[in-house]
């Protein structure tokens, strides 16, 4: 069993012998233990309220406070909520010695960590921490007691070094240090509590205040391991969001004049919005879009408003896989944990609300801008508001009318903002609620910002804010499910004798086209992947560049026939893609169809997008064989033009003057696919791609796009690989994921770590996206938190020196997982095959 799961059942076991002997724990404490506990708050109580200065948070939930006296923390003090009972955070707290925090204290390096005695309500422990060179080791011996508050369902504990000496069975140089806590347990209901401490931690000997001060705020990381240890966080978002989703439906609310003008307000910004003259802005998320308004404030080089500084004015919008209600309540839940936890690590430094009624908010919040610049702050006032049944709406616009309990900020820019955020149901998707999402913005930063900064920001906020909402109700593996089963369906009933001999001829002339590349094709190169199971290879054929792959797929052919026919999956989209609509063929039929897609390329540099026209067709050619065409057409919903003024470039650095003036070429795609089931399940597809960008680089680019779309070869793979459940997991399965972490990051998923991101930061994206969408890493990940970081350090490849890990695999950290991985580059460093590699570092781990 985990070491936490057999810390927590003999916590609760203490527990519950409190809460059943409860007259026993409220006796009197001993004599000398009273005292001690008694030192203790008498250290805590001789400071004033305003000796103490806030110190920076690693967690928004846990605030800390520092005594100081010429740059040293002499003292520090935290506040936090605990998601538990009063008697439950207690023991957390009095078992010091426990297997969990034994093992993080050896992690870190620190000596020993040793329960010399143990009582009902009193613990003697002994630990040797480890100080940064040169320092010598530092050793603690403290006591500890606690007790019931009387008349109040509250406890109290207490922490003193004392004078004992211990044997620790080895010989070091140590210096003795000094610390005292006092900490209070105060019940808020039955399943939550409060706890506040007080700490001293002092190293003794001659140690620099820099030291002093970072060792007082690490010893004080308890708090922040005591709430996660507890947290609730989504139980108690979805309890709050019940009560507001039940409100917003029953609508039973009264605007005052104020509100009611707020929300004209709003309304009268998304009207101006809708008419603007916009600018697209380069999203990283491919199913987002953002744009700016330049005349309105959002130009590439921001507006000057009187007094405002620079302003931005920009729009994202998204579709939501939910109801607009459910979507809405999620958004104006500004006190819930996880958007306080999502705004935290986006770089914001506080945050705070008050309701003021059911509909309304105050909302305050600061957030770091950029190095060198003083964070801003931001104070408004939100309101929802149902239009219909299918639509709502929150603003939140600037207010004075601020509450003093929520507090005032030093040292910040107060800058200024006013926003819409609409909600409106679409047609369903396959059953699934669909909600349009649109966020229109004016922010004012005030002061003195940079444009460059603006040009940075604009669309990295834009983004967040539709992508943050949009991945929170994301069902795209469901719909993508249900589309793929509802072909399957109508290929069971298809009739297979009602192709037109135009269509027939298409079908045979790009067959013919695989068949004559085999045979006739030139210069003919292979292509180097680490995908065992997928040949790749590139080559002329009639003056075209053709690339052609043979993979093996974990699938039956109908399911890889439905991958390629839905062209419209969420699993194709692509930042490349800048639109994307199916049009009406000139025959109603099941196994036509027709697609316009514009797209943009990296290859193509400063060119225009490229558009599409293409007409897909499918047929059974034999018991176990289905092929896959598409073929350019014309479609009389999308003729050709030579030049559009409305041609958009996604692009945050080209001049808005620049824009729209040159052609959008229409570029020609084709492929065929050949997809037979094969004798040892799933099936084995061949495919042959051909893309002519046209226009004057054709030549220079059109090599490097059909490279491109080989690619979608070994993400087919994985795709399927992706959907199976552990106990269906092969080992094909396992050399298809390994090459897939040996490729390159696709351009979407690169521009979602960022160019100023080391390759450390690369790869931990990478995996990380790997266990989001596979299956079985997913459940491995849930059961053993060690395997994900094992698997970084095991990609990170970085040679340090090997390790064994000491503990059974039951027992295995986060931490040994990181040691377990490490020490694969030395074997691979070692040996002379990999083979003889993984030979040679398997038994040092306890797999």
């Amino acid at each position: 069993r985990a070491d936490k799961l057999v810390d927590r059942e003999i916590q609760n076991a203490l527990v519950q012998k409190i809460q059943e002997n409860i007259k026993h724990f409220e006796s009197p404490l001993p004599s000398h233990e009273e005292e001690l506990l008694e030192s203790c708050k008498n250290f805590s109580d001789n400071h004033s309220p305003e000796s103490w200065v806030q110190l920076p948070k690693n967690s928004p939930f846990v605030n800390k406070f520092g005594s100081t006296k010429d740059g040293r923390i002499m003292h520090g003090r935290a506040e936090l909520e605990v998601d538990c009972s009063v008697e439950a955070a207690l023991i957390y707290w009095f078992d010091y010695c426990s297997i969990a925090r034994c093992r993080t204290s050896e992690e870190g390096g620190n000596l020993a960590r040793i329960a010399v005695e143990t009582s009902d309500r009193s613990s003697l422990v002994a630990t040797v921490k480890s100080a940064p060179w040169p320092f010598y080791w530092r050793e603690f011996v403290f006591k500890t007691v606690w007790k019931k508050l009387e008349g109040e369902d509250s406890y109290a504990l207490g922490t003193k070094t004392v004078d004992d000496k211990i044997d620790y069975g080895k010989n070091f140089r140590g210096v003795k240090g000094k610390t005292i806590v006092y900490v209070t347990f105060e019940k808020i209901s039955g399943t939550s509590c409060k706890v506040r401490f007080t700490q001293l931690v002092d190293l003794s000997g001659f140690v620099p205040s820099f030291v002093m001060n970072r060792k007082l705020q690490l010893s004080m990381s308890v708090a922040e391991e005591m709430r996660e240890s507890f947290q609730k966080d989504d139980a108690v978002d979805r309890f709050g969001r019940a009560g507001l989703l039940k409100r917003m439906r029953v609508n039973k609310e009264d605007y005052t004049e104020e509100e009611q003008k707020l929300i004209a307000d709003a309304l009268e910004l998304s009207e101006r919005a809708k008419d603007a003259q916009f600018r697209s802005l380069e999203c990283k998320d491919p199913r987002v879009f953002i744009k700016s308004f330049p005349n309105l404030g959002g130009g590439e080089r921001g507006r000057k408003g009187e007094g405002e500084g620079v302003v931005i004015f920009g729009q994202a919008e998204t579709v939501i896989d939910a109801l607009p209600d459910v979507a809405a309540s999620w958004e104006f839940l500004l006190e819930g944990r996880n958007i306080r936890k999502n705004h935290f690590r986006e770089g914001g430094i506080d945050r705070n609300t008050l309701n003021t009624s059911t509909h309304t908010i105050l909302y305050q919040q600061v957030r770091k801008i950029a190095p060198g610049i003083q964070p801003r702050e931001w104070r408004s006032k939100g309101i929802w508001k149902k239009i219909n049944d299918n639509k709502y709406l929150i603003t939140y616009k600037d207010t004075d009318d601020f509450d003093e309990r929520l507090g005032f900020k030093h040292n910040v820019v107060r800058a200024s903002a006013h926003s819409v955020l609409t909600f409106e149901r679409l047609e369903d998707n396959m059953g699934v609620p669909q909600t349009k999402f649109i966020f229109i913005g004016r922010i004012a930063l005030n002061g003195i910002v940079p444009h460059q900064v603006v040009e940075l920001k604009q669309p990295e906020f834009l983004t967040s804010i539709g992508s943050t909402v949009r991945r929170t109700f994301d069902k795209s593996a469901r719909i993508d499910r249900l589309r793929r089963d509802a072909f399957r369906k109508k290929l069971e009933a298809h009739d297979h004798n009602s192709y037109t001999k135009e269509e027939q001829g298409l079908i045979d002339g790009m067959l013919l086209k695989l068949e004559a590349y085999e045979l006739e094709g030139t210069g003919k190169k292979k292509i180097k992947t680490p995908n065992p199971f997928c040949n790749l290879e590139m080559g002329n054929l009639g003056g075209m560049i053709f690339g052609k792959s043979k993979t093996t797929v974990r699938a039956s052919p109908e399911a890889v026939l439905a991958y390629f026919w839905n062209s419209h999956a969420r699993h194709h989209d692509k930042t490349e893609v800048v639109e994307k609509i199916a049009l009406k063929p000139e025959r109603d039929s099941d196994h036509v169809s027709v697609d316009f897609v514009v797209r943009k390329s990296h290859h193509t540099g400063t060119l225009h997008e490229r558009e599409f026209v293409n007409m897909n067709l499918w047929k059974m050619i034999g018991d176990d064989t289905y092929v896959h065409v598409s073929i350019p057409t014309e479609h009389a919903d999308r003729q050709r033009q030579g030049s559009i003024k409305g041609a958009r470039r996604k692009s945050t650095i080209i001049p808005f003057a620049n824009l729209g003036k040159g052609p959008r070429h229409r570029a020609e795609y084709f492929h065929a696919v050949k997809i037979k089931r094969s004798r040892g399940g799933g099936c084995f597809v061949e495919w042959i791609v051909s893309v002519d960008m046209k226009g004057k680089l054709q030549g220079l680019v059109n090599g490097p796009v059909v490279r491109d779309n080989l690619d979608r070869a070994e993400a087919m793979q994985q795709y399927f690989s992706n959907q199976k459940d552990l106990e269906e997991f092969e080992k094909i399965d396992g050399e298809i994921l390994a090459s897939s972490l040996m490729r390159s990051l696709s351009n979407s998923d690169a521009a979602n770590v960022g160019e100023d991101r080391d390759d450390d930061d690369v790869i931990k994206f990478r995996i990380r996206v790997l266990f989001k969408r596979n299956a079985a890493l997913g459940v491995l990940r849930k059961e053993y938190e060690w395997f994900e970081p094992m698997l970084v350090r095991v990609i990170q490849n970085k040679l340090r020196v090997g390790k064994d890990c000491p503990r059974p695999l039951h027992h295995l950290s986060a931490k040994d997982g990181e040691r377990i991985g490490a020490s694969f580059a030395a074997s691979l460093a070692t040996n002379v095959s990999a083979e003889s590699a993984v030979g040679e570092w398997l038994p040092r781990v306890p797999f």
